[in-house]
């Protein structure tokens, strides 16, 4: 047993286990524990918002793509620039102020109140959504989870899942909203330090950029954003440009909008956050760029921010920053799963099973509602047939072609209906789900979205 690991882990553990404590007497409502009630500054909002966002796939499948495919993997981190400021400039004040005028806590009660419908068929719609792809990217962070416990502490995948879920769940249950957005900014800040340390120690260690050039060249890897002038060149560029889309419907990371206390600092965070997301994505493409000079192969190249670490630190210092990793993973896991949790709380059981529950019912519900997202996700993970990287694209792709089109046009547009956001939802899902079955080299997201807006403004049009 690695003991200076061991003792890394738990000093950081126990700083966020300690942070849940302190904050656990402020949430009393379900108001609290979904979005805080409201009332999380925007320093909080900026990084937790980012952090949310970045999970293991900043460790594990972004520099393994860089370490892959050379410097053209770096279209993912342009368009998610792209997408993330669009999504703060467009969709933030306008979600914010919209979700306190209708007096609505999730997306889902949102979509409700804003397209008047009272059937219920969009609240339950949106939120089986949530949770079914929601499902699948807690499983790509508990994927991470597990490898990343069987490389440091040789212990088996599954129970490093355990852990790391166990964990997770600790403190989402002690605090709800406000703790993981305090958990968050400690990460967030913790994991960029950590992600800014490494590749400048790397290069520093290679002594210059030469064995990097020279592994490149043996691996016949092009360090050029634009190695060629190909049909495969283009559709590379092309998906990793449109992965910003879904920023704009994301509901992790949007939920965040929602429990800023006041809108009008909506702009100090998001020059904040977008720093944090532009330093963090360079930093994370460099981690790729040093591991070619490092290593010719490796056995998981989403290994290869743990395999640079363990060959560049001492084993204390290694604990450290291997937990940037578990904080990138956690982060996300576990705003995930509380909106899944508020999904089933607030728009399925609430709405359908008990519309005069106590806060206090719906407060117990929604931390039942929690362990049940956790099985499930759990249950994905464990069949240990797919990558980080392969998880959260099509997680991704799922949420962004059920909800960026619709969350947009709720906000901005006065054309659309409730069977056009319906069929939208609908359409965009099944599209995006099941792309994957073609085999195409184009990511689902693309023909998810494009058809997801199709079916918005044409069904609307038809049912006016």
């Amino acid at each position: 047993m690695p003991y200076p690991l061991l003792l890394a882990f738990i000093v950081y553990f126990g700083t966020l286990f300690a942070i849940s404590i302190i904050h656990l007497a402020k949430t009393k409502t379900s108001s609290d524990f979904i979005i805080g009630n409201r009332s999380v500054n925007y320093w909080i909002t900026a990084i937790a918002a980012h952090a949310s966002d970045m999970s293991a796939w900043l460790f594990m499948g972004f520099p393994a793509a860089i370490y892959t495919n050379g410097l053209t993997g770096s279209w993912i981190a342009i368009g998610l620039i792209g997408g993330m400021f669009f999504s703060w400039h467009f969709i933030a004040h306008a979600l914010r102020i919209k979700t306190e005028e209708y007096n609505v806590l999730t997306l889902s009660s949102f979509l409700e109140k804003r397209f008047s419908d009272s059937s219920g068929l969009l609240r339950i719609c949106s939120s089986l959504l949530t949770i079914i792809f929601f499902a699948f990217y807690i499983a790509a962070g508990l994927t991470g989870m597990g490898y990343v416990f069987e490389a440091v502490f040789h212990i088996n995948y599954y129970s490093g899942m355990i852990i790391g879920l166990a964990i997770s769940l600790l403190y989402i249950m002690i605090g709800g909203f406000i703790a993981i957005a305090w958990n968050h900014f400690f990460q967030g800040i913790f994991l960029l330090v950590m992600i800014i340390i490494v590749p400048l120690y790397g290069l520093y260690n290679l002594g210059s950029i030469a064995p990097i050039f020279a592994n490149a060249g043996a691996k016949n890897i092009s360090l050029s954003l634009i190695p060629s002038f190909s049909q495969e060149t283009f559709i590379y560029i092309l998906n990793g440009i449109m992965w910003g889309v879904g920023y704009l419907g994301m509901p992790h990371i949007i939920v965040n909008f929602m429990g800023i206390n006041d809108p009008n600092y909506i702009k100090h965070a998001k020059y904040l956050g977008m720093s944090w997301q532009i330093i963090s994505l360079l930093c994370a493409i460099g981690v790729g760029f040093v591991g070619i000079g490092y290593f010719i192969t490796l056995n998981n190249n989403e290994l290869i921010f743990v395999e640079l670490v363990q060959q560049l630190f001492h084993p204390l210092f290694t604990g450290f920053i291997l937990c940037a990793i578990l904080a990138a993973t956690m982060s996300t896991i576990d705003t995930q799963i509380l909106v899944s949790s508020s999904a089933l709380t607030e728009d399925i059981y609430k709405k359908i099973f008990h519309h005069n529950a106590s806060e206090k019912q719906l407060l117990w519900v929604s931390r039942v509602s929690i362990l049940i997202i956790a099985l499930i996700s759990f249950i994905l993970a464990a069949q240990k047939n797919a990558t980080v990287m392969g998880l959260v694209s099509y997680a991704w792709s799922g949420l962004a072609s059920s909800f960026s089109p619709v969350i947009t046009a709720a906000l901005y547009s006065k054309s659309v209906n409730k069977w056009g956001v319906f069929a939208s939802m609908l359409t965009g899902a099944i599209v995006a789900g099941l792309w994957p079955l073609t085999h195409s080299p184009i990511l689902s997201l693309i023909p998810g979205t494009i058809a997801s807006t199709i079916a918005l403004f044409g069904i609307s049009k038809i049912t006016k």
